[in-house]
């Protein structure tokens, strides 16, 4: 990505907020829910800030498609977290060979380019995309974590190795392939960020078993599993309970070390 620009959708947040000079600007797209109004709560009698999560989507869908994802498990959560969807920071390959005119490009963290002299992919774009998430984490924080979808997944996982991050919702997610990010993941494994890897039993896209190899590069990550296919679980009641209770320790977590 070129332009010195990037797209957020925020749940919930209003007006159009900006990065501090040298960083990348935000267009801001504003939701709101209910119970979900001011940027604090009260747990007992001490006020705390809300949650604030980074949402990555998946490889050739955009911030505001992942924002249509995320909209049942944002609204139920609405009152201690804050999501925020990011667009990658590439038009996909796939979407560059299958758009029609006026239609609006499918994005990803990056593209994927098999080499004849390797067996493994190299990932074309990911190091752009990890300079650009490193400098927004760092100058427009704060930030409690990170929540990812597929191909997001995989480039948080790989954040989550590059620099501090508390927690990390990783759903559908797959451990990257080019050498030069496995290596940093097994350099820096066992993780010490709060991970949760979710991930459907009837995901065809992304195998559990592929899936479930993200367990070893975290110290003590969480399970959640679901019976459907390669999706954002949002709406069933199970997922929206569990990922409410984790971001309630998580909050507890942050009052225990004050």
């Amino acid at each position: 990505m070129t332009e010195d620009e990037i797209r957020l959708c925020s749940y919930p947040r209003r007006g159009r907020d900006s990065i501090p000079k040298g960083a990348c600007s935000y267009i801001l797209s504003c939701y709101s829910f209910e119970g979900s109004t001011g940027s604090h709560l009260k747990m007992g009698k001490t006020s705390v800030r809300k949650l604030r999560l980074l949402c990555m989507h998946g490889y050739m869908m955009t911030a505001t498609k992942m924002q249509s994802y995320i909209a049942p498990l944002a609204d139920h959560c609405a009152e201690i977290a804050t999501f925020e969807c990011l667009d990658g920071f590439h038009i996909a390959d796939q979407a560059e060979r299958e758009h029609s005119p006026g239609e609006t490009r499918g994005r990803a963290w990056w593209n994927a380019k098999s080499d004849l002299k390797s067996s493994t992919p190299s990932y074309v774009g990911a190091e752009e995309t990890f300079t650009n998430l490193e400098k927004i984490i760092n100058e427009s924080g704060p930030w409690d974590g990170l929540l990812g979808y597929s191909q997001g997944a995989a480039a948080a996982a790989v954040l989550c190795a590059r620099m501090k991050i508390d927690v990390a919702i990783l759903i559908g997610g797959f451990v990257v392939r080019d050498q030069s990010l496995l290596k940093c993941l097994e350099e820096k494994s066992p993780l010490e960020t709060n991970a949760l890897i979710v991930y459907g039993n009837n995901d065809e896209i992304v195998p559990p078993e592929r899936a479930v190899r993200m367990i070893k590069y975290f110290k003590e990550p969480e399970i959640y599993s679901y019976e459907g296919g390669h999706k954002i679980p949002s709406k069933m009641s199970g997922f929206q309970k569990t990922i409410h209770s984790y971001l309630q320790q998580t909050l507890k977590r942050r009052l225990n070390s004050k």
